[in-house]
């Protein structure tokens, strides 16, 4: 999915950068549940910002969840995309604070999270936040990548 993302921007000419948190495949460290990955949020985004006036942050589940914290209150974050956002299992009320445009991309039938509890959740975050829903789309968008990216793809390439 996020490969998926990446290269549609790449096509459009906006740079990425894709990593593993902390004890995922090859890299350093170990999971640590959410607060430590947000500082490897963080440190890409000090990263990316060397380089660049304003970042977009594209997360996929756990990804969304923790990029979502990252970026809220990160003045060098322009836009968020969250794929899959878990809203049942994981806390999203801190994110109710986010004030930059926020893309939810949510399949109707994900496993993870009720449609309508991510249509409730972005109501609550007020105008800035939109939420694309994927027909028949479960929690990895299995048979429906491109449903699922076209939106994300848009919305960063377009801001």
């Amino acid at each position: 999915m996020l490969h998926r993302i990446a290269c549609g921007l790449h096509t459009r000419g906006v740079s990425t950068l894709r990593f593993n948190y902390r004890g995922v495949g090859a890299s350093e460290g170990i999971f640590e549940g959410g607060d430590a990955e947000v500082d490897d949020v963080r440190a890409a985004i000090d990263h990316v910002a060397r380089d660049h006036d304003e970042v977009a942050l594209v997360g996929y589940s756990f990804g969304a969840w923790v990029g979502l914290r990252a970026g809220a209150d990160d003045p060098r974050v322009g836009r968020l995309v969250g794929l899959s956002l878990p809203i049942g299992p994981l806390d999203v009320a801190p994110l109710r604070s986010i004030r930059r445009p926020l893309l939810l991309v949510h399949g109707e039938r994900d496993a993870w999270g009720e449609l309508a509890a991510i249509v409730a959740f972005a109501a609550a975050i007020g105008a800035n936040a939109e939420v694309t829903a994927v027909a028949g789309g479960d929690h990895g968008f299995q048979g429906r990548l491109d449903a699922a990216a076209a939106p994300a793809v848009a919305f960063v390439a377009g801001g």
